[in-house]
């Protein structure tokens, strides 16, 4: 929701001075607000043109690669294409509970299309500060107290992604109790599923804790709390979204996704 507030702004506070076409400026203003960007195209359709000031687009499409929109987390390819856009531009903003942009007159429904490389996950996944944005995000998700309580105690270093054929993927890691020096070498290994486009699935996973097999009660939990991955838990949020394609490959993940916010 953070990026389509991001892209919005980008699109309604443009001002196009004399001879420059609307879709390089919005392409030079989307690129100001991320935090690298190494291949990015962006076009604007609309008839007539000048409709923009009145908050308004035909459709949007961006095209991009290597795109960071937060500081070390790599995005090899974004692609996003919207259906008709409609605003008010006086009332436009951030807003809050089930309506997470302002000034929305209709809701806003995008194709979206990101994949990232192995690579690119794990040099995220050795960031301290990342790490802690996606701890913290996942407890947001998951919303347990188990989990809250292990985040407290224990922390992972080493964390490391390997990404196998026929969607499966395997995390490796190492799990130190905080104000301790020993640890223990955590991996877990599981195929993945998405449930009618929403929920998330494990299909034969593994765990083990110093190369023995975990108890079974660590796999049951982990299944538990992934039952808590769906994605209709965001439409409180005032988003929805639905997951249409998701591969894994040993280079990397892809996922397509429709994604509506309600004004």
């Amino acid at each position: 929701m953070e990026f389509f507030t991001l892209l919005l702004t980008s699109l309604f506070t443009l001002v196009s001075p004399a001879g420059i076409a609307l879709d390089t400026l919005a392409e030079q203003n989307i690129r100001s607000r991320l935090s690298a960007a190494e291949e990015l195209e962006v076009r604007i359709d609309n008839t007539p043109s000048y409709q923009l000031l009145d908050g308004k687009v035909d459709r949007l499409r961006i095209a991009g690669r290597g795109l960071f929109l937060i500081p070390g987390l790599r995005l090899d390819i974004l692609e996003i294409e919207t259906d008709a856009i409609d605003v008010n531009p006086r009332e436009f903003g951030r807003g809050s509970g089930n309506s997470p942009i302002r000034g929305l007159q209709k809701p806003l429904q995008a194709a979206v299309r990101v994949a990232v490389t192995e690579a690119d996950i794990n040099t995220a996944l050795q960031s301290p500060e990342l790490y802690n944005q996606m701890q913290t995000v996942a407890l947001s998700l998951f919303d347990s107290p188990l989990i809250q309580q292990i985040a407290t105690r224990y922390t992972l270093v080493n964390r490391q992604v390997t990404f196998l054929p026929n969607n499966r993927v395997r995390f490796q890691s190492q799990i130190q109790e905080r104000g301790y020096n020993d640890f223990l070498t955590l991996t877990v290994e599981t195929g993945i599923n998405i449930i009618e486009g929403q929920q998330l699935q494990l299909l034969s996973p593994a765990v083990w804790v110093n190369d023995r097999p975990a108890p079974r009660r660590l796999v049951t939990g982990l299944l538990d709390l992934t039952r808590r991955f769906n994605l209709q838990r965001l439409e409180n949020r005032g988003l929805r979204s639905r997951v249409l394609q998701f591969n894994l490959t040993p280079g990397g993940a892809e996922i397509a996704l429709f994604v509506a916010l309600n004004p």
